[in-house]
């Protein structure tokens, strides 16, 4: 956006963000599997905060060979990316398939995000940090939307405190928050495990309409504030 949007001429700017991606924005290294199906760790570049709460960027520019993973430094190895906490758990629950392991989540009330549970976790930080850079950057109001796991949209887990941590972006200037979680309540149970595959977490086809359709609406509202 910085090199090549500056000079376009724009009304508006979305930025979606899957909710998940506070682990990513945190993760220093990607572990992907080789042709001989070694597992090996990818590096990628990413951001930290200084006592001053300035971004700084790091690993850039990024290195081009593989890792592996026992090369890294035990304190290096908490940034690798792993798709979240209590991986054994996880693969466990995964055996089952997925409704025991929906049925557990739901009784257990796990949370597959708890870099939200707190205003000053560092994670959210940096998240914050990064969402405020955005926003400055841009000429035009920004509409913020998180986009939500499975989890939320199936009542799994709870989405307070994912919520509550989005909150604080209204505070932003130009800034228009939309959570479409509520648009996707509207919908039954059934109707809504339609909205992921399967055996897969992302959203189908009818998942994604219902995403656009709650969008769409907020963004004429922005551009019919703007005569548009």
């Amino acid at each position: 956006f910085s090199e090549h949007a500056a000079e376009l001429e724009y009304d508006l700017v979305v930025i979606g963000v899957l909710v998940e991606n506070i682990r990513r924005v945190v993760a220093r290294y990607r572990p992907y599997e080789s042709e001989t199906g070694e597992i090996l760790l990818a590096a990628k570049p990413y951001y930290t905060l200084d006592d001053n709460g300035n971004l700084l960027l790091q690993q850039v520019p990024v290195p081009d060979k593989p890792i592996i993973p026992d090369q890294l430094s035990p304190a290096e190895r908490h940034h690798v990316d792993t798709g979240g906490g209590h991986e054994w758990v996880r693969r466990l629950l995964g055996r089952f398939g997925p409704r025991v392991k929906d049925h557990l989540q739901r009784l257990s009330r796990y949370q597959p995000l708890p870099s939200y549970d707190r205003a000053d976790d560092p994670a959210w930080r940096l998240l914050k940090a990064i969402l405020g850079r955005w926003t400055q950057e841009a000429k035009t109001p920004v509409v913020i939307m998180p986009i939500p796991l499975y989890h939320y949209i199936e009542r799994t887990s709870s989405p307070m405190n994912y919520q509550q941590r989005f909150a604080e972006l209204s505070g932003f200037e130009n800034v228009i928050l939309h959570d479409p979680l509520s648009d996707f309540m509207k919908y039954s149970p059934d109707e809504r495990r339609t909205f992921r595959f399967k055996r897969d977490c992302h959203l189908t086809p009818a998942g994604h309409q219902v995403l656009a359709g709650s969008l769409a609406s907020v963004i004429q509202r922005a551009m019919e504030g703007q005569g548009r």
